[in-house]
C-alpha cells in the first residue's frame, strides 16, 4: 500500500481500512508537529515498527495550571480551552462541516492529551479515543480534520511547553524544600536547577547535555532520541531541549536561496551555490557531485 491508497481512504474515496487509520491516529498524536506530507510518509514506512508509548508520567496538574492562568474566562479543562481556542480559526473554515469542525477539536484534543500524557490506561481522555474519533469520522474528508487538528495541536502544544518553562509548582503551592529536604540535598538540587542545558552539534546530531547526554536531535531526519537519563528531568527540563529542538528545526526547515552559477569550463559541471559559498556542482544527469555538507529534506527537494 502506498500514500496515495490512504489518502484516499481519508478522503472516504474508497473503503476505508478502519485497523490502518487507527493506527495512524496513534502514530499522529505522537508526531502531529511534523510537516504533512512528511508525517503520512514517515507513517507508511514505519507504522509496522511502530509502538505506542507507555505513559508512566501524567501532567494533569502543570495542563491544568495552563488553563487557568489563559485568558479565557470559560476555560476549565484543556478540552474547552481547546474549543475556546480554536473557534475563531475554525469560523474561517467554509470548506469544514459543522461536525468536521467538531471533529478537528477532538482529534486535536487526542492528540494534546498523547502529547502530555493525559490518556487513561484504556487510552482514553474525556471519551475521546481513536475508536471514538473513527465512528464519528463516516463520511468526513479526513485530510483536511487532520490537518487542521493538527496545526491547531501545536498551536496549543508550544504555547502550554513556552508556559511550563516558567511555571514553578513549588511556587505556586508554597511548598518549602528546606522543610523536607536536608540542607547539602536542597544545596544540590539548586546547583542541578540552576546549571544550564548545552547543546553540541556532533555530525548530524545536535546533543543536549546536563553533565550527561540527555537527547539528540539527527538535523537530517529532523527526528529526536532521547536518553535514559532525559526521563529523569523535570517536565520544564524536557521542554526546554524540546523547544530548542524545534527552533533548530525551523531554522533549519526554510526553504533554501539556492543559486545556480555560469558553466564551469574546467569542471564541466553547473556550480550550485548556497549565499555565497559553493554547495556542490551539478552532474549532466542532475545529480550533485560533491556536495559540501548533508542537505536537509527540505534541500534535497530544493536541489
Amino acid at each position: 500500500m502506498n500514500q496515495e491508497v490512504l489518502l484516499q481512504m481519508m478522503r472516504a474515496t474508497i473503503p476505508r481500512d478502519r485497523a490502518l487509520l487507527e493506527a495512524f491516529l496513534y502514530y499522529q498524536a505522537e508526531h502531529f508537529d511534523e510537516e504533512w506530507d512528511s508525517l503520512v510518509y514517515q507513517f507508511m514506512t514505519n507504522r509496522q515498527e511502530f509502538k505506542r508509548p507507555v505513559q508512566v508520567l501524567h501532567f494533569e496538574t502543570d495542563v491544568s495550571a495552563f488553563v487557568q492562568a489563559s485568558p479565557y474566562d470559560t476555560a476549565h479543562d484543556l478540552l474547552t480551552y481547546t474549543q475556546v481556542f480554536g473557534q475563531n480559526g475554525l469560523q474561517k473554515l467554509d470548506k469544514l462541516s459543522p461536525s468536521e469542525k467538531d471533529l478537528v477539536i477532538e482529534v486535536a484534543l487526542f492528540n494534546l492529551a498523547t502529547r502530555f500524557q493525559l490518556l487513561d490506561s484504556n487510552g482514553v481522555y474525556q471519551a475521546i479515543s481513536p475508536d471514538s474519533l473513527l465512528q464519528k469520522s463516516r463520511g468526513a474528508n479526513l485530510v483536511n480534520v487532520y490537518r487542521v487538528a493538527n496545526n491547531l495541536a501545536d498551536r496549543i502544544s508550544r504555547d502550554i511547553e513556552q508556559f511550563l518553562l516558567t511555571y514553578d509548582p513549588e511556587l505556586e503551592t508554597g511548598v518549602d524544600e528546606t522543610v523536607l529536604e536536608n540542607e547539602e540535598t536542597v544545596n544540590e538540587h539548586k546547583v542541578s536547577s540552576n546549571q544550564a542545558i548545552s547543546f553540541r552539534e556532533d555530525g548530524s546530531l545536535i546533543i543536549a547535555n546536563l553533565d550527561v547526554d540527555l537527547s539528540h536531535l539527527d538535523i537530517r531526519t529532523g527526528k529526536t532520541s532521547h536518553l535514559p537519563a532525559y526521563e529523569e528531568l523535570s517536565l520544564r527540563r524536557k521542554f526546554e531541549i524540546l523547544t530548542y529542538f524545534d527552533q533548530i528545526r525551523n531554522e533549519r526547515s526554510k526553504v533554501p536561496s539556492f543559486r545556480r552559477g555560469d558553466f564551469d569550463t574546467e569542471m564541466e559541471m553547473i556550480p550550485v551555490f548556497d549565499g555565497e559559498e559553493l554547495l556542490t556542482y551539478l552532474e549532466a544527469d542532475g545529480s550533485p557531485y560533491e556536495l559540501k555538507r548533508t542537505l536537509t529534506r527540505v534541500e534535497k527537494k530544493e536541489l
